[in-house]
């Protein structure tokens, strides 16, 4: 007898075989508002390397929304370390400067889906032009006037 850990596992590879994101932009949008409870009309505005972040505009409030394999925790660890290589390259990333009390989101098939883990990547590539590897993003809301 399979157990449903395992059917779940069966289904999802048949699956990823399917998977396709014709529009990342609005995937992405799709999953973020599924997290939020609120439709962020995302609009794409720029991609930093290191720490990785994908940061884009939000229509209706003039806000950002920025995509990150980083959790608070690895970006609190990151500031801390001065001499840190990130740091080198943290001209302007937000998550570099983000405020007490920023809304963050953890994302993950728990909360985003069961495919989500298998078209996080696709998305990410098509937006970024680079790999991810992880099955998790954390998001992280900024007020208008942070940027």
């Amino acid at each position: 007898m399979i157990s449903n850990a395992g059917f779940l596992n069966i289904k999802t590879e048949k699956l990823a075989s399917e998977v396709r994101i014709d529009d990342p932009l609005s995937w992405l949008n799709k999953v973020a508002t599924r997290i939020v409870g609120a439709n962020m009309n995302l609009q794409m505005m720029e991609y930093f390397e290191s720490p990785t972040a994908l940061v884009c505009a939000m229509g209706d409030d003039g806000g950002w929304a920025v995509f990150s394999p980083f959790s608070p925790l690895d970006i609190r660890r990151a500031r801390k370390e001065r001499k840190s290589q990130l740091l080198q390259y943290a001209n302007n990333n937000p998550l570099m400067s983000l405020p007490r009390g920023t809304d963050v989101y953890e994302i993950t098939t728990l909360n985003a889906g069961l495919l989500f883990g298998l078209e996080l990547p696709l998305a990410w590539k098509s937006l970024s032009g680079q790999e991810i590897r992880q099955t998790r993003i954390w998001l992280y809301i900024l007020a208008q006037s942070h940027k």
